[in-house]
């Protein structure tokens, strides 16, 4: 299995809540054996958290953004 390639922070650092969507992502990853799976859920991820983070989002904040993210969210 290729290793798998992340985005780059422009910070250069990670904040607690960038490593907790790296560790997901390398996990999904582990789990399907698929990057295209990773690469779907991080084209969601990392737009989703850039103006966020986890401990800022209610439900109704997933739901809004679903419907744009196309079919892994939405589903």
């Amino acid at each position: 299995m290729p290793p798998l390639s992340l985005p780059a922070l422009q910070s250069g650092t990670t904040t607690a809540w960038e490593e907790a969507i790296y560790a997901f992502l390398v996990e999904k990853r582990s789990r399907s054996g698929s990057t295209r799976t990773v690469e779907s859920y991080a084209r969601i991820l990392w737009p989703f958290f850039r103006v966020t983070t986890p401990d800022q989002v209610r439900s109704t904040d997933v739901l809004a953004y679903a419907p744009r993210s196309g079919p892994l969210l939405a589903g």
